[in-house]
């Protein structure tokens, strides 16, 4: 059998793999699991099956050049649809062994690198097997979230696990110090920048943050607070949480009012040259901070409901859960657009 150093030496002198069976049918069923390799390294893969009782030599040996050439040409056919084919010749009227072929050919597709040629797999075999599409996509999602997640982590591994959530919860508490310290900032101060000053600021970013759950409890009240005396029309300064109401937050306010760095007038001034300033952007700047925000949020919500996926409750809706998977991959991938990051499907 093919193994896949020989795959990617075949790969560094053409793209495209004929395979010949002959009628052997074990020796073609152990072949065909071979197959999935050669779709993982992205190769078209073409199956002609000889006649009975011929193997290439025997069957070349009857024909000139040009005619083994037009025979294999003529009766070639990719391996997904050759599955399908032996599906309808050999299995269709068994509905276990169908639904298990069925299974087969997805988990070979979901083997292909290129997202179209999937596409174009998927809706092929749907319509030669009248299997609604969906169901399909379904069921090959399912196959390459488990792929993607057995590469990123082990799950079974309970010390890791606990590490990795620890990890994330970091990061977000992060990001929401960096929202509200932005609202600290500029919240509790007069200014005004192109034309934004403390109170459409406020106002800006309590609209930007509605969709928003925050998870640090001290942040939590800090953008209550502001939220319902803005509610009031009141536009508090830093003193506001002097009072002995916020003793449990005071600390955290003096805090995150601290700018992040300070560059020197005198340096600025010795050397003539100009720092860029996050007030000199102040709404790109916040902004940006809620999409990174958001962003983490997003990513730690699929990660939550992949694990649904490895729980053993028969009460599962699968396919409710891989709804929600694309859902959330998909708001993923905006976020991630208009930050500039890459992310992978």
């Amino acid at each position: 059998s093919l193994t896949n150093g020989q795959i990617k030496l075949l790969s560094r002198y053409t793209k495209n793999i004929t395979i010949l069976f002959d009628g052997d049918e074990a020796g073609l069923n152990a072949s065909l699991r071979g197959m999935d390799l050669i779709l993982e390294n992205d190769l078209n893969v073409k199956i002609v099956s000889l006649p009975k009782n011929e193997d290439p030599d025997s069957l070349s040996k009857k024909m000139n050049e040009s005619e083994f050439k037009n025979y294999l040409n003529s009766n070639e056919t990719d391996l997904i649809n050759y599955k399908v084919k032996l599906l309808n010749e050999n299995y269709k009227d068994d509905p276990i062994k169908k639904s298990d072929m069925i299974f087969d050919i997805v988990k070979s597709i979901s083997k292909i690198p290129n997202s179209i040629k999937r596409s174009v797999f998927i809706k092929e075999t749907s319509n030669s097997l009248n299997i609604n599409e969906n169901s399909l996509i379904t069921e090959m999602n399912k196959l390459l979230i488990n792929k993607n997640t057995s590469r990123s982590q082990d799950l079974s591994t309970p010390q890791k696990s606990k590490s990795d959530k620890i990890k994330i919860n970091n990061v977000i508490n992060h990001h929401e110090r960096e929202c509200v310290r932005m609202l600290v900032n500029y919240g509790t101060k007069d200014f005004e920048v192109m034309g934004l000053d403390r109170r459409s600021f406020i106002e800006y970013f309590l609209r930007e943050i509605e969709d928003v759950d925050f998870t640090n409890e001290s942040y939590i009240q800090i953008i209550k607070t502001f939220k319902e005396e803005f509610n009031r029309d009141n536009i508090i300064d830093i003193n506001y949480f002097f009072s002995e109401e916020y003793d449990s937050i005071k600390n955290e306010v003096i805090d995150l009012s601290t700018s992040k760095y300070e560059i020197s007038n005198k340096w600025k001034d010795k050397f003539n040259i100009h720092v860029s300033e996050e007030s000199d952007s102040l709404k790109k700047t916040t902004y940006n901070n809620i999409l990174r925000l958001k962003f983490r949020l997003v990513k730690k919500m699929i990660n939550d409901n992949l694990k649904n996926l490895n729980n053993e409750s028969e009460n599962i809706n699968e396919e409710e859960i891989m709804k929600i998977h694309n859902k959330l991959k998909s708001t993923e991938m905006e976020i991630a657009k208009q930050l500039g990051n890459v992310t992978s499907i």
